[in-house]
């Protein structure tokens, strides 16, 4: 558009430059020799005075103020407005029906492209090894899209609780990143309307629970009580993703990701898991987290 107004603001200096107004006292006079020599012709060409000596000094006076847009410059200037409407119409019609395509194609791959949902349970308590602790889970994976999905593959983890949610969220975005990207060379095909479930033993590592268990104990101090003799309490959440690709797109990485608090129900404190104490299935149970507990990609 402002190429458009670059173009016609130099057809209107142009017109400009090359016109002037008409002025009657600028018509053709013959010459005075001439006048001279033929004294019949020049009272020949003389008409009489018909109206008042006003009239003929209006004749002389300057020219009218749309006397310039009357010049056959300024015919050039209204076409190239016109050409320039022309155009820019048509310039706005294209980048409409652009977007229009654009969307359209958008809505398209989104409503056959496939989806993978995700599904986790406990299968197993929570025991505790030198490494840390222990839980086994059943990983459910069903295409609820409406193509085939490659490179699926499953990734769950403990994730230590510290401080925040937000903390668990950016972790499940880090492995989905990294899962999208390594799954894609060894994971699996799934087809529209089918299923696969996996039975996957993950770890909270010791370390996480040492430094949660003394901020936990920290709080405690704070708040003016004594801390708790152990058994020494944390918080865990269960992160899971799955990563995979498209046949629209194979450079388009797709990720599901889920997070699950962990609770124990016996303790009095229902996020609260002990350091040390195993857990059987029955005392156990995951709940979806209550912001962003699902997202997909």
């Amino acid at each position: 558009m402002r190429v458009f107004l670059a173009i016609f603001a130099l057809c209107v200096i142009a017109a400009i430059m090359t016109s002037a107004p008409y002025s009657n006292s600028d018509k053709q006079q013959p010459p005075k020799a001439a006048q001279a020599e033929n004294p019949r012709a020049s009272h020949a060409n003389e008409k009489p005075n018909q109206g008042s000596d006003h009239t003929g000094a209006a004749n002389d006076g300057p020219p009218d103020w749309y006397a310039a847009l009357k010049r056959p410059e300024w015919l050039t200037v209204w076409i190239a407005l016109a050409a320039l409407l022309v155009i820019g119409y048509q310039a706005y019609e294209m980048r409409r029906a652009t977007e229009t395509m654009r969307d359209n194609t958008r809505a398209f791959i989104h409503s056959e492209r496939p989806w993978l949902a995700l599904d986790v349970n406990l299968a197993s308590g929570l025991t505790y090894t030198v490494n840390g602790a222990q839980i086994t889970l059943a990983v459910r994976v069903r295409n609820v899209g409406h193509m085939p999905a490659f490179g699926v593959w499953v990734s769950p983890i403990m994730h230590i609780s510290k401080q925040s949610g937000q903390e668990a969220a950016d972790e499940r975005k880090r492995l989905c990143e990294q899962v999208a990207k390594s799954g894609a060379q060894i994971g699996s095909v799934l087809l529209p309307g089918e299923t696969f479930e996996q039975i996957l033993i993950i770890t909270g590592p010791q370390s996480d629970i040492d430094e949660e268990c003394s901020r936990f104990a920290a709080l405690v101090a704070a708040s003016g009580q004594e801390a708790p003799p152990p058994p020494r309490f944390f918080s865990a959440v269960i992160i899971a993703v799955v990563g995979y690709k498209t046949a629209i797109s194979e450079s388009q990485d797709c990720c599901t990701g889920v997070i699950y608090d962990l609770y124990r129900m016996d303790t009095g404190l229902s996020l609260a898991l002990i350091d040390g104490v195993n857990s059987p299935i029955e005392s156990l149970r995951l709940s979806l987290f209550p912001i962003a507990g699902i997202t997909v990609s």
